[in-house]
């Protein structure tokens, strides 16, 4: 099912003789168009939402936040000759701000290849990428681009240099540090000139340049193999770094931190030794670190090559000075039978019983003990190490559990004490599937159900959905991924609430309070597919519960029923005159004919502060409902030209009671009859207001709610 909205559906709800008026008041002066308006995120898991569909193949996106709830997506591009790397930006409501299918970041005519992308906390993004460019002469390098919220290339057309020391430079990792500035760290062949003992070297982004040479500075060069380089930012302008290392028998997981300058605070310098199994057969690898107000947070895996039991899952607690919280590593899965990889750490955001100092731990992974094929699960422990164990005696929480593999999963946090994970699913012929799961175990998709199901974000058939990758969005995250619905591999991209739902079509999202504890919502459809209606929901802003309350169902209010498939306009209000003296958050639920459910992104109001703009006002009617006139009081901050316009329910125009007429700065009260207005029957309608300049004609305000009004006869 596909939804247009122009306006977001808005629950006002009204007298029952009221409810079956589909007419609507409206002012308009300044019309928009509708291509302008029209927001670009799909409602639907088949439809969503095209990154890139340029010629050729599209691969190996990586994505992260641009900050303003939208996200940017960098990829491998083959249109050309060779691989380029581009980039796309999509702000809050899906539209690509830049470029149609992607920005290339550097005019390099040979192979850039698996990027990787940092936010610049203004807009835009630090890219790094391996590059072949210079290969003949000293192998992979390291390159890098600033690309500004605009789309500007701040480090010019070629890019620049992270590192082009003899012999590759690969396997890059990339942070932020929170004040507009990124690191980056790689695995670096440059001592011995082989593949067989890289150390580890990183660089600083600024805004501007690379700021510590084409050489960088060294991070780990101890005797064997430093792999596998993992960054957070420390907080206050440095970082740390964690890394598995064959310095020691086993390989053993080691950690540094780090500051703005390139200088080294742990143990110069190779860092310190987090953890060491302590026997030959148990190597350590795949690290996985969060920072957790002052604390570190890691988990790895430990893989015993002569049991059956093979990989399994370690984690930590480090002070801000390298020293162990936990004296010895907590055994996230113990000695579980099969495979347990890929951990993701956090925090679980809770003191519990307030006898430690510190909280918990959540850790997803992906999980073969009991699962065939191996699907998303997840432990939580206590702040004391102990498990909170499921009511069965699996020992984990199953984020996934179908009859089809859950490979290559991502996460990010969602609020707190939650974490939405994606991941490639193969049920319906490989897609991409979405699941929540919190602190407190008892929220998952669909809808806070205790179940492991997860909800499709890309169930397309024949896409093979593939190489997913989230960034957190406001109240939920964006994912993107390569998709080959077209015949070709392209990049496409997803908006996913928190509660796992897809949002509705929609470029606005009104509320208004024409009186302490009263909302008005009003939406706009400019065409509906299967559509049987809508429901309006609301809960308190800050509540503990998650949980929202129906206000309004098209099951018990004709007026919010839908108009089936249609390709006209359609408008939609209710008034919310349950609301109390609180601030709210209302949400729009779209119901298809099919059972199908897209839910609204969520919009906050002040019920217990009458709605006022600025000096400018369309003020509530009264009396509402009226059966011959009505009086409607107007606020003008300045001498103003004023357009009243009304409108039906397709968007017609009934009547202009105020057409172009100067009024002084002040309140002014307009009376409309029903029988000047052409008005002859009952229904509802909307108003509209718009004031212009006297004497430039400059529009100086329009009113961005429709005001409802219901007429008796």
């Amino acid at each position: 099912m596909s939804h247009t909205f122009l306006i977001p559906r808005i629950h006002l709800s009204f007298i029952s003789r009221f409810l079956s008026a589909t007419i609507f008041l409206a002012l308009i002066v300044c019309a928009v168009p509708y291509s302008a308006l029209r927001a670009q995120w799909m409602s639907d898991s088949i439809t969503n939402t095209p990154v890139c569909t340029a010629s050729g193949l599209q691969d190996a996106p990586q994505i992260c936040s641009d900050d303003s709830n939208g996200a940017i997506v960098v990829w491998e591009d083959a249109r050309g000759n060779g691989y380029r790397v581009y980039a796309q930006r999509l702000d809050a409501t899906g539209h690509a701000l830049w470029t149609a299918n992607g920005v290339p970041l550097s005019t390099g005519t040979t192979d850039q290849r698996s990027p990787i992308v940092a936010p610049d906390g203004r807009g835009g993004a630090y890219v790094v990428w391996e590059d072949w460019r210079s290969y003949t002469t000293h192998g992979i390098d390291l390159y890098s681009q600033h690309i500004t919220n605009t789309g500007t290339l701040a480090y010019g057309t070629a890019g620049a240099v992270v590192c082009n020391d003899p012999n590759d430079q690969t396997n890059p990792s990339i942070v932020d540090d929170g004040l507009g500035n990124a690191f980056v760290a790689w695995e670096d062949n440059r001592a011995t000139l082989t593949t067989t003992r890289p150390d580890l070297y990183m660089n600083r982004l600024t805004p501007a340049a690379v700021q510590w040479g084409n050489d960088g500075v060294a991070l780990a060069t101890a005797v064997g193999k430093q792999r596998h380089v993992k960054l957070v930012a420390d907080g206050t302008g440095g970082g740390y770094a964690a890394w598995e290392t064959s310095e020691t028998v086993p390989t053993s997981i080691f950690a540094q931190h780090f500051d703005s300058t390139g200088t080294l605070h742990w143990n110069i310098p190779n860092g310190i030794n987090v953890f060491s199994a302590g026997y030959g057969t148990e190597n350590s690898s795949d690290v996985s670190i969060r920072r957790d107000g002052n604390e570190l947070m890691l988990a790895w895996e430990t893989t015993d090559i002569t049991s059956a039991n093979q990989q399994d899952l370690y984690a930590t607690r480090l002070n801000k000075d390298g020293s162990k919280i936990y004296a010895t590593a907590i055994p996230i899965t113990g000695e579980w039978y099969g495979d347990q990889t890929n951990p993701q750490v956090y925090s679980d955001d809770s003191l519990e019983t307030g006898l430690y100092p510190y909280p918990g731990l959540l850790v997803l992974f992906e999980n073969s003990y009991g699962f065939t094929p191996p699907q998303v699960a997840m432990v939580r422990m206590f702040a004391d190490g102990q498990h909170r164990n499921p009511p069965d005696s699996s020992g984990f929480y199953a984020v996934s559990y179908t009859s089809a593999s859950a490979a290559g999963f991502q996460s990010v946090r969602v609020g707190t004490g939650n974490v939405l994970a994606v991941w490639n699913d193969d049920r319906l012929d490989t897609c991409i599937y979405a699941q929540r799961v919190d602190r407190d175990l008892t929220r998952y998709l669909p809808y806070n159900a205790p179940s492991a199901r997860g909800e499709a974000i890309c169930a397309r058939g024949n896409s093979k959905s593939s190489e997913v990758v989230l960034a957190p969005c406001g109240n939920g995250g964006i994912a993107a991924w390569t998709d080959y619905r077209n015949g070709n591999a392209d990049i496409y991209a997803q908006l996913i609430f928190e509660d796992g739902t897809l949002p509705l079509q929609l470029s606005s999202f009104d509320l208004s309070a024409p009186r302490v504890g009263e909302v008005d919502v009003t939406w706009q459809t400019a065409s509906e597919e299967a559509c049987a209606g809508y429901e309006l929901e609301r809960r308190t802003l800050g509540a503990a519960s998650n949980d929202f309350t129906i206000i309004a169902s098209y099951e018990t209010d004709p007026a919010l029923r839908g108009a089936g498939t249609s390709s006209i306009a359609h408008y939609y209000a209710v008034r919310d005159r349950t609301a109390e003296p609180n601030d709210y958050e209302y949400r729009l639920i779209d119901i298809s004919l099919d059972g199908t459910r897209h839910v609204s992104a969520t919009k906050e109001i002040d019920a217990g502060q009458a709605t006022n703009g600025d000096g400018w006002a369309l003020g509530t009617n009264m009396p509402n409902p009226f059966a011959t006139s009505t009086v409607i009081p107007i606020t003008l901050a300045t001498d103003a030209v004023i357009d009243l316009t009304v409108y039906d329910v397709a968007g017609r125009t009934i009547a202009m009671p105020i057409p172009h007429r100067l009024l002084s700065v002040g309140t002014h009260l307009v009376t409309l009859e029903a029988p000047s207005l052409g008005i002859s029957a009952s229904g509802s309608y909307l108003v509209r207001m718009a004031a212009t300049d006297p004497e430039t004609g400059l529009l100086l305000w329009q009113s961005t709610r429709p005001l409802m009004i219901a007429v008796v006869k």
